[in-house]
């Protein structure tokens, strides 16, 4: 399945292993509850449009390269639970290490 133009990785024809990068992808309620929790909420973009484009502006930029670029859904709840657990703060090097352990986790179960 296509969205945008962008591949996901979880569609069928998406070979996860050739996916380079992974990008923490939140639904609009997900991004809400994130903006709740961050500890950087300042680094967020004010509106979840605004986010959103900024990430497809960027992976954009980054497939224009050549590479593969994979968003990754998050589950903001079990973000903050592998937060806690670390312990650490829901931060953006937090979201991009568990975005990428997701996507591991993904590559690990095809």
């Amino acid at each position: 399945m296509r969205r945008g133009g962008q591949r996901r990785w979880r569609d069928p024809d998406v070979d996860v292993h050739e996916v380079r990068f992974g990008v923490d992808w939140y639904d609009r309620d997900q991004w809400a509850r994130l903006r709740e929790v961050a500890a950087d909420p300042n680094a967020l973009e004010e509106t979840y449009e605004e986010w959103v484009a900024m990430v497809e502006h960027a992976i954009r930029t980054v497939e224009a390269k050549g590479e593969s670029v994979a968003r990754v859904p998050i589950d903001t709840e079990e973000l903050v639970l592998w937060c806690n657990r670390q312990p650490r703060p829901v931060d953006r090097p937090a979201r991009a290490e568990f975005a990428s352990r997701k996507l591991y986790e993904r590559r690990r179960a095809k």
